[in-house]
């Protein structure tokens, strides 16, 4: 045996050391209560953007030549807020301040969508219900175009915008794309 050959055992057995105690310590850490209270509400925050996320990409692929110019003006922030407490629900939180254009806009491109995932057979399990909910307690984001916003709802929260910390600008001069 040489001095090479002996070596190289005692690194490969070190190395196995450092993994039995770091799987140690990682086994201990996910015991903790609060490591699994953490990763559950990690696991929540990602169900739901990514189902906001879907719900994005869907109508995106949906949208037909001069729809082109309303939909450049949207982004993530104007889709509905879905949540799912119960195992086979979702709750849909739609958002007040969303005009109803907006609304009837995306609800064209919801259509579309359901028409197009009618045709293609997927193998995948059964879509939750979906069931509304209380309104969504956000603001729109921030130099939102002027059309893009619920007059009452403008009218009811300009006044109150002083008084909260939330600085958005509803005063966006844009025109309503035609």
């Amino acid at each position: 045996m040489t001095s090479s050959t002996c070596l190289k055992g005692v690194h490969v057995f070190a190395v196995a050391i450092k993994r039995y105690f770091e799987s140690r310590k990682r086994n201990h850490r996910e015991c903790k209560p609060e490591h699994k209270q953490r990763v559950s509400a990690q696991e929540k925050q990602r169900k739901t953007r990514s189902r906001r996320q879907r719900l994005f990409d869907r109508r995106r692929k949906c949208v037909r030549g001069s729809e082109q110019c309303w939909w450049d003006k949207l982004s993530l922030e104007y889709m509905s807020f879905q949540s799912s407490d119960e195992e086979d629900n979702i709750t849909v939180h739609s958002l007040p301040w969303r005009c109803k254009k907006l609304n009837d806009f995306l609800a064209v491109l919801d259509k579309r969508a359901d028409e197009n995932r009618q045709k293609v057979k997927h193998h995948a399990a059964e879509r939750k219900r979906r069931q509304h909910g209380p309104d969504a307690a956000s603001y729109p984001p921030e130099n939102s175009p002027k059309w893009t916003i619920n007059k009452d709802w403008k009218k009811d929260h300009v006044q109150d915008q002083d008084t909260t910390e939330h600085s958005m600008d509803l005063s966006t001069e844009e025109k309503e794309p035609e």
